[in-house]
This record gives structure tokens, C-alpha cells and sequence, in this order.
């Protein structure tokens, strides 16, 4: 089955959230943790003991792995897909019913694209999912946090690290 990274962010001061992934054809957990600020996103993905981070800085994304020191850099357009968008979650869904998740009252929303069906449980105070099922994947925000003022170190990768440029190795793949 093929992990899939859902996320979606609040136009705001910033955002930061992290959430589980249930991933139910083997079983295994996956953690992400996610600072969001304007055009910039740091997203932490930890994954059968392995971890990356995927950092957008507004003008480039990076890959980086922090137990290698490397980090893999590609323009935005490159990026494309990886990189989490603004918009309104309701938006083109169809509203199902409200259901509880965790003490939240929620709205659930059911939207289809491309012919995959996709599902949210959007609370009535929080322009954002605690819940979303996509396919087999079955995602639980916890954590969320609006407004947080986010220094823009969390954007940067750390010295001494070593780049790969992989936007070129794209453009011969057809």
C-alpha cells in the first residue's frame, strides 16, 4: 500500500499540528509533526524508525535526513504534490452529518476527486480536519494549534549539512 501524506493547512500566523497515521494493511504507526507559516512548512515525518523532514522555505523544498546529514533540494514546482496547499477543506464537499472526535463536535464532509472519495471530520470551531480517511489510509490529527508564532529557524536546515540537487536527476525522468 502506498503511504500517502494528507495534509492540509490553515491560512493563518501559523500553524502546528501533529498527527498519527494509521496505516491498516500492515498495522504500523507513522508520527508527523507540522509547523506551517505563510508560504514555509516543516514537516517531520517518523516512519519504521526512520525519520525525514521535508522543510519549504518559500523559494526551495529539501528532503533531509538528518541520521545521513543529507539533504536533497528541488525547486517548488518540482516539489509540487509534496508540499501541503492553503485552501478551504469544505470547499466542493458535500456535508454528511456531525460526529464526535475526541470531545470535538465535528462536520463531516465527504469530497471526490479523480474518482477518489475522501472524508473529513472538521470541527465547528477549527477551519481544520482532526480526522480525514482517504482510500485505505486513516489519518488523526492531534495537537492542533493556530496562530502560533513559529520563528523562522524551524524553516532552515541546519549547518554543515550536505546537498543534493535532485531537481536535475527529475528532468530526465519521463
Amino acid at each position: 500500500m502506498q503511504k500517502r501524506i494528507f495534509a492540509l493547512v490553515l491560512a493563518a500566523t501559523g500553524i502546528l499540528f501533529s498527527g498519527v497515521f494509521l496505516l491498516p494493511a500492515n498495522g504500523n504507526f507513522s508520527s508527523l509533526q507540522c509547523d506551517m507559516k505563510g508560504n514555509k512548512s516543516r514537516i517531520e515525518l517518523n516512519a519504521s524508525g526512520m525519520q525525514t523532514v521535508t522543510i519549504v522555505n518559500g523559494q526551495n523544498a529539501y528532503m533531509y535526513m538528518p541520521s545521513q546529514n543529507i539533504a536533497m533540494t528541488m525547486g517548488l514546482s518540482q516539489a509540487k504534490g509534496q508540499v501541503p496547499e492553503i485552501g478551504d477543506y469544505r470547499k466542493d464537499c458535500e456535508y454528511i452529518n456531525n460526529e464526535q472526535i475526541d470531545g470535538e463536535t465535528c462536520g463531516v464532509y465527504r469530497c471526490s476527486k479523480g474518482g477518489q472519495s475522501t472524508t473529513m471530520w472538521i470541527p465547528q470551531n477549527l477551519d481544520f480536519p482532526l480526522k480525514v480517511v482517504s482510500g485505505a489510509t486513516t489519518t488523526y490529527y492531534k495537537n492542533v494549534n493556530v496562530n502560533v508564532d513559529l520563528d523562522d529557524s524551524l524553516f532552515s536546515l541546519p549547518q554543515g549539512v550536505q546537498y543534493q540537487d535532485i531537481g536535475g536527476l527529475m528532468q530526465g525522468v519521463k
